[in-house]
């Protein structure tokens, strides 16, 4: 009987870490952005993060992907201003390392004081909407 049952918790382990890992995978999945750099050029791809990690007066907050339609990085390059998806603005600190993006030429990543804003976009969008400014 406790052979039985160390089985079944292990396999319940397993499928509950898979489930993690693979929803975890599905998110990041789940968008694409398109990043305006300062030079003016513009880069697609998948993003590895799920949020962006945002210092207001108030609190930290990471604010999921989904809920974002655009972040406009202010000229100090530090301070950025997010257009939600819901019509509201929340501005603060952006408190993030370089970001990585799988794009069709590779994965890269592009640090915050390259990026003028970053448009978020589900992935099954297609790619001659993420092109439009």
């Amino acid at each position: 009987m406790n052979r039985l049952r160390n089985v079944f918790v292990v396999v319940a382990g397993l499928f509950v870490a898979g489930v993690a890992l693979g929803g975890q995978a599905e998110t990041n999945r789940g968008f694409r952005v398109a990043v305006e750099l300062a030079d003016g050029s513009r880069i697609i791809g998948t993003p590895a993060l799920v949020s962006l990690p945002v210092q207001t007066t108030y609190a930290k907050m990471d604010i999921p992907l989904g809920e974002i339609v655009l972040a406009k990085v202010e000229n100090d390059h530090e301070h950025i201003v997010l257009d939600l998806v819901n019509g509201d603005k929340l501005k603060g600190v952006l408190t993030l390392a370089p970001i990585k993006l799988e794009t069709v030429f590779g994965d890269i990543s592009i640090g915050i004081e390259l990026i003028k804003s970053l448009r978020v976009y589900r992935a099954d969008t297609p790619l001659s909407e993420t092109r439009k400014p």
